[in-house]
C-alpha cells in the first residue's frame, strides 16, 4: 500500500509516497527516510574511515579499536547489513 505522501524522519519534510524506497515489512510498505536522505547517508559512510577521522594519528591497535566501533554502529544503525559488518570487521582485525 503506497500513501500518497509521507514525512521523512530525517529531513521532516513531507514528500510524496515516490521519493521513499520500497520496504515490505513498514505498516505503509515505505522507508522512513526520503530517497535523498538515504543516499545523504550511503555517501557519507561510503568514504574510507581516514576521511571521516582527518587528521588523527593513532597507532594500528587504536585505529582498529576505533574502526572497529565505527563497523559496529552503522550495523546497530541499519546503515550497513550484518554481512557487510562482518566482511568489513574481518578486514580491520587482519590490518
Amino acid at each position: 500500500m503506497l500513501t500518497l505522501s509521507k514525512t521523512c524522519s530525517t529531513c521532516n519534510e513531507e514528500k510524496p509516497g515516490t521519493a521513499f524506497h520500497k520496504r515490505k515489512d513498514r505498516p505503509d510498505g515505505l522507508q522512513t527516510s526520503c530517497k535523498d536522505c538515504h543516499k545523504d547517508r550511503q555517501r557519507t559512510w561510503a568514504r574510507k574511515p581516514d576521511e571521516l577521522m582527518g587528521e588523527i594519528e593513532l597507532n594500528p591497535s587504536q585505529k582498529r579499536e576505533v574502526y572497529s566501533g565505527v563497523i559496529l554502529r552503522m550495523y546497530d544503525l541499519g546503515i550497513i547489513s550484518k554481512k557487510t559488518s562482518h566482511e568489513a570487521l574481518e578486514r580491520v582485525l587482519k590490518a
